[in-house]
């Protein structure tokens, strides 16, 4: 059976159970792969942006009380592309109930103007099965990579620039250049078919309101150029919960302050913070696509090692 539900007043035994299943999924495809809390996890499920509408469906099987699976939709208005999860217990695989959460779902995204689906998977024979099996093609791969601190790097200083930090909501004065900057993310490697993301001060505040409401820590740091304009900015999400694996967002350098090592220094000049003031902390987690060697050689310099490939499947409707 494949119903939907609302995380938002769902009893918390539920939310442990979708934590529980997501996690499996994990471990099974990337054992080396630190996993996030599930505090994390069910805060997400909670409270998700507002500007980003996310749908959720659940499988079941009849005379198990137990949750045999779970799928999720998240399309911003206005976007053509549909973010989705999809997961199946192992021991209720083989029934049919991923192509039922994919149908309840790809009505969802067709009501809500999508024009593509993607997700990501570890790779194994079944799943590259299953999404051939539904008209999806292979598209780009990921790479999620480890960082034991302290780093091994130190923040070294860019001439003509200067570093600003923060931990939650955006400073208001730099507020229009960081969303500005942000659009510079989009010069990454994507598949066909998904949108760029838009970026926009509305945008950021909504992300910041939801953070908070998870309950994770937004920590940013960015370089200003001599007009005092964000042209460089990395961002991290940390839960409070002691010992957490703090979570490595977004990082991006605008194109005309490109090679000149602001990359390197705004997320040195983050590692450092967090060292310093949550000394619980060992591991940080971060995830590049594998054709952007820009980023990644970033990533090698300050100590970061790969643990796990992941690979996108992309579903054009």
């Amino acid at each position: 059976m494949i119903e939907p539900f609302n995380p938002g007043t769902a009893a918390d035994p539920l939310l442990h159970g979708i934590y529980e299943i997501l996690v499996g999924w994990r471990r099974s495809v990337a054992p080396g792969e630190p996993h996030d809390d599930r505090d994390v996890v069910v805060g997400a499920l909670r409270h998700p942006p507002a500007s980003e509408p996310t749908w959720h469906w659940l499988a079941h099987v009849a005379g198990r009380a137990d949750l045999a699976g779970y799928a999720s939709l998240r399309a911003r208005p206005g976007s053509s592309t549909g973010y989705v999860r999809l997961v199946v217990a192992p021991e209720f695989r083989r029934r049919g109930l991923g192509l039922g959460l994919l149908t309840a779902l790809r009505a969802r995204a067709v009501a809500s103007g999508c024009r593509t689906l993607t997700g990501i998977h570890g790779g194994d024979d079944a799943t590259e099965a299953f999404v051939a099996a539904v008209g999806a093609v292979p598209g780009s791969r990921t790479v999620r990579s480890v960082l034991r601190l302290p780093p091994p790097v130190p923040p070294s200083l860019v001439d003509g620039y200067t570093l600003r930090s923060w931990n939650g909501p955006s400073p208001d004065d730099l507020l229009p250049s960081f969303a500005r900057v942000r659009e510079a993310i989009n010069d990454a490697p994507r598949d066909d078919g998904v949108d760029r993301e838009r970026w926009t001060p509305a945008r950021l505040r909504d992300l910041e309101r939801s953070a908070a409401q998870q309950g994770d820590a937004v920590r940013v740091t960015v370089a200003l150029d001599p007009s005092a304009e964000v042209v460089a900015f990395t961002e991290m999400r940390v839960s409070p919960q002691r010992g957490t694996v703090a979570r490595t967002a977004d990082t991006a350098v605008s194109p005309a302050h490109r090679r000149r090592g602001l990359a390197v220094w705004v997320k040195a000049e983050s590692l450092r913070l967090l060292a310093r003031e949550r000394p619980d902390i060992e591991l940080v987690t971060t995830s590049n696509s594998a054709e952007n060697a820009g980023i990644l050689g970033v990533n090698r310099r300050l100590g970061f090692v790969p643990v796990a490939t992941w690979t996108s499947a992309v579903m054009p409707l």
